[in-house]
């Protein structure tokens, strides 16, 4: 009769013991005394309540007692076996799967390096990069479609953890063919005199760039016209630098592009807003994410 519940590191010892057909072959495979080994067989066996091993001429044989023992003491330490690969799989980043997603912002300009070198230093991770503006990655991550967001805006603390990894500058951009392409710099009062090209809703540019004006006194819509809404920030760009409407882009949108483009500094208004991961409340994201989100601070 078993009077207490059989400890699982005697069940691997006495399968062990069965394995190697004695304990003295046991003990040595183990890295453990001869001594020690037998203390476990009869702990074992005062947990059972049965002798389980013939014992004579260096040998070690399952008595009937034992032999069903051994049948279900085999499978446990596959099963822990099994556990143990699949956890260090797990935690130690071996395989599996990595579920982003990020704004348009830093998804273009800021997010592929650190994926780049992810992917190279863990190819077994396969990455799934989920791209829209803020509000349809927060929903996103709100419905546990990625792992944790990467965001060009405040969040509410409320519902997310938010932690700043990077800054970025949005600017008032204008082409070749616009009046301020040759001027060094703009006043605020400038903008009522032309029309801007803007982001649809939901943006994080243009939310930054809408509270940056009205806190100087402008309100797009009333004192600045605007001229159309474009869905991405390169559309924006392309629009703009084939026609006479200015817009406010990221700095590193119009990189490269001195000839037909230029960031044009309005006096007393500096735009930034942060580059930050966010996490849900509810859910704590793998090993994988926590690697990418600590290679990103």
């Amino acid at each position: 009769m078993i009077t207490h519940g059989l400890d699982l590191r005697h069940l691997e010892i006495f399968a062990r013991v069965v394995q190697e057909g004695g304990i003295t072959q046991a003990a040595k495979s183990l890295g453990l005394t001869q001594p020690t080994v037998s203390g476990h067989i009869r702990s074992l066996e005062g947990e059972a309540g049965a002798v389980l091993l013939h014992r004579g001429g260096g040998r070690a044989k399952p008595t009937a007692a034992g032999e069903l023992l051994w049948r279900y003491a085999r499978q446990i330490c596959e099963q822990k076996a099994q556990a143990q690969l699949e956890l260090d799989r797990f935690l130690g980043l071996h395989q599996g799967e990595l579920r982003v997603g990020a704004s348009t912002t830093p998804a273009t300009y800021y997010l592929p390096p650190f994926l780049a070198r992810f992917a190279q230093q863990h190819p077994a991770i396969a990455i799934e990069l989920t791209v829209g503006d803020t509000r349809e990655i927060l929903d996103a991550l709100d419905l546990g479609k990625v792992e944790f967001a990467l965001v060009g805006d405040e969040v509410d603390p409320d519902r997310y953890r938010a932690k700043r990894v990077a800054t970025d500058e949005i600017v008032l951009v204008v082409g070749r063919d616009h009046p301020w392409f040759a001027r060094a710099s703009i006043e605020l009062a400038d903008l009522k005199q032309s029309a801007l090209v803007l982001r649809g809703e939901g943006s994080a540019t243009l939310s930054s760039m809408e509270h940056a004006l009205t806190e100087a006194g402008l309100k797009i819509g009333r004192d600045v016209k605007v001229a159309l809404r474009l869905p991405t920030n390169e559309a924006i760009r392309e629009a703009v630098a084939r026609g006479d409407c200015a817009a406010f882009l990221p700095r590193a949108c119009i990189a490269g592009r001195t000839a037909d483009l230029k960031a044009v500094p309005i006096t007393g208004i500096k735009i930034e807003r942060p580059f930050s991961t966010v996490l849900s409340l509810s859910r704590e994201p793998g090993p994988s994410a926590h690697a990418l989100i600590a290679m990103l601070q």
